[in-house]
């Protein structure tokens, strides 16, 4: 009776032991797969803090007979510093006098105010380029399209 009392505690001993290493081993499994989740993800968000968003709009809109104006307004959206940002038309428009612009270095949620003036029937749009360098390293572009 002694005998089997102790093989059932070693085969008892010896399921537990399995079952332990093999439940270990899955958690194991399992953290590695979140570590790299977290590693992914805490890259991707240093990368988007180091990344600028540089976008235009015309804002403040008034008209005397003919003749509108308007405030050209340039913001960095991102997170990182926006340098070297060059705004240009793409495509001429007459009777609209449109400034190429640069600015250094916009900060984010900086925004920079040019004053717009043009002459025509109004609601029209211009096609504009908008570039500069951020913190990671890349140059960047926008086009986009203005409502005047």
């Amino acid at each position: 009776m002694a005998i089997a009392s102790l093989i059932i505690a070693l085969i008892s001993l010896l399921f537990g032991a399995f079952t332990y290493f093999r439940h270990d081993r899955k958690l194991k499994e399992q953290q590695k797969i979140i570590n790299e989740y977290q590693i992914t993800k805490l890259q991707r968000e240093i990368g988007e803090a180091k990344k600028a968003e540089v976008r235009a709009t015309v804002v403040n809109w008034s008209h005397t007979g003919n003749s509108f104006s308007g405030t050209l307004l340039i913001k960095n959206y991102g997170k990182g510093v926006a340098t070297h940002v060059l705004f240009r038309a793409i495509q001429y428009q007459p009777n609209l006098s449109l400034p190429s612009v640069t600015y250094s270095q916009l900060l984010p949620q900086e925004q920079q105010e040019t004053p717009l003036s043009w002459i025509f029937g109004g609601g029209g749009s211009i096609d504009v380029l908008l570039s500069w360098t951020d913190e990671s390293g890349e140059h960047r572009e926008s086009r986009q399209s203005l409502q005047l």
